[in-house]
């Protein structure tokens, strides 16, 4: 009796075993179809690459000043062509002493000017307090009629 038990526990643990067998070469062979499609789409992106490889950006040169962006942007065309945004600044506020900085930042952007930060009103602030208000020294160039507030 014991032996028949003991067969018929025997049986029953390989019949497990040969289940899991089962199930698990199921499995692998899902995976194995799914690593197939998966190096599939990845050799057919690959050979998109390969034949359009993706445009490098050109390596920016120190600027002058030591800044990580280089120099600002100067027009080259236009009325304030060849001057930066201070000289086009004071250019404005000689010909219209009461012009505020939003007016000035309008006049340079409807002229094109190529403003690189992305509000030009704070470039056209900083440029109008460099112009107005004296440096820490008591020099600077402050020009008659112009507050320099918004």
């Amino acid at each position: 009796m014991k032996q028949k038990a003991m067969k018929d526990a025997l049986d029953a643990t390989d019949r497990l075993i040969s289940q899991s067998i089962q199930i698990l070469s199921d499995e692998e062979q899902r995976l194995k179809e799914r690593l197939a499609t998966v190096r599939q789409k990845r050799e057919e992106l690959e050979a998109v690459l390969t034949t359009n490889p993706p445009a490098r950006p050109a390596r920016r040169q120190p600027s002058s000043r030591g800044g990580k962006r280089g120099p600002a942007p100067v027009p080259t065309e236009g009325p304030f062509a060849g001057l930066s945004v201070k000289e086009a600044v004071e250019k404005i506020m000689r010909e219209k002493p009461e012009i505020r900085p939003p007016e000035i930042r309008d006049l340079l952007q409807a002229a094109g000017y190529p403003f690189r930060a992305r509000e030009p009103y704070n470039t056209v602030w900083v440029a109008v307090n460099a112009i107005t208000q004296p440096d820490k020294n008591g020099t600077g160039s402050p020009q008659q009629g112009s507050s320099g507030a918004t």
